[in-house]
């Protein structure tokens, strides 16, 4: 069956992603080799390549820019804060994601970019805002998503 992309479709993908002057910044390989897969219209994927992906079929390859508007984001000055070093776990370095929770109860994902004995510095910012992502993509499958996958808004597999 050659499905398009389009919501409440798992879709099974390959890519690299670069920044402007080329460098690596992510790829879909794992080192579990499990094919990189997201559940389409689900918000799991920047706007700028799922809106991209829309429409394309498996075996199709393609290449999109995604302006940062439409990826993470421009990055914000604002966003890096010091925080106590006695808030973290004794094993954090810097290029750590980790999650915070805020007085609300919300799960918000910081980024440590330095620390000392007596500070963390975070980025509340994804480390790629303010990037425009050029991504090399190539669909390798799509299918429906079953139940449990739409009622979880991720993939089972």
């Amino acid at each position: 069956m050659d499905l398009p992309i389009q919501n409440d479709r798992v879709v099974t993908l390959a890519f690299t992603l670069r920044d402007d002057d080329g460098a690596l910044l992510e790829t879909s390989e794992s080192e579990d080799g499990v094919p990189f897969a997201y559940l389409h219209g689900h918000e799991n994927l920047v706007p700028g390549l799922e809106a991209a992906l829309a429409g394309r079929r498996a075996g199709d390859s393609f290449q999109v820019v995604v302006e940062p508007a439409d990826g993470y984001g421009e990055a914000s000055p604002d966003a890096v804060v010091e925080l106590p070093r006695a808030m973290f776990e004794d094993d954090i370095a810097p290029g750590d994601e980790l999650s915070f929770e805020t007085e609300d109860g919300e799960e918000v994902p910081i980024w440590v970019i330095h620390l000392d004995d007596a500070h963390v510095r975070v980025d509340l910012d994804h480390p790629f805002a303010g990037l425009r992502l050029h991504y090399d993509v190539q669909v390798l499958a799509v299918r429906d998503a079953a139940e449990l996958e739409l009622e979880q808004g991720y993939p089972a597999d």
